[in-house]
């Protein structure tokens, strides 16, 4: 777990082997960046598989599950999943951001973002599982 100044907004880290108990360490992240949150996660990580997750996001009961299956199955180095963009204000600008967050118009060709409708390659993906 990586945090800045007293807060964990950097970034948390679970570090793990497929059916073992999780591995938890406090890091404290002094350049207050969630990018250097995340290269000091890589930097302390131990076993399997490492996966990043940031702050506000969650998952459903079964993707760690999935997502394993599919690094074991394909035998790639590095597997995500699509985001749904839930706005965390639901007036008409929280929808609006959203939306474009959501689209080739905001986010270009980040499927990750845009969503796609089989497994396939992409050039980037978002809380991804590093085998």
């Amino acid at each position: 777990m990586t945090g800045k100044g007293g807060e964990f907004t950097g970034g948390i880290w679970v570090l793990g082997k497929k059916n073992t108990s999780i591995n938890l360490k406090l890091l404290f992240n002094s350049k207050k960046s969630l990018a250097a949150a995340w290269n000091l996660g890589i930097e302390n990580a131990s076993g399997k598989y490492l996966f990043a997750m940031n702050a506000h996001a969650s998952v459903n009961k079964n993707y760690f599950k999935k997502i394993v299956q599919s690094l074991e199955k394909t035998g790639e180095a590095c597997c995500g999943a699509c985001l749904t963009t839930i706005p965390q204000n639901k007036d008409f600008f929280g929808r609006i951001i959203g939306q474009v967050l959501s689209s080739k118009i905001g986010v270009g060709n980040s499927k990750f973002r845009t969503g796609i409708k089989r497994t396939e390659y992409v050039d980037s993906a978002h809380m991804a599982w590093i085998s």
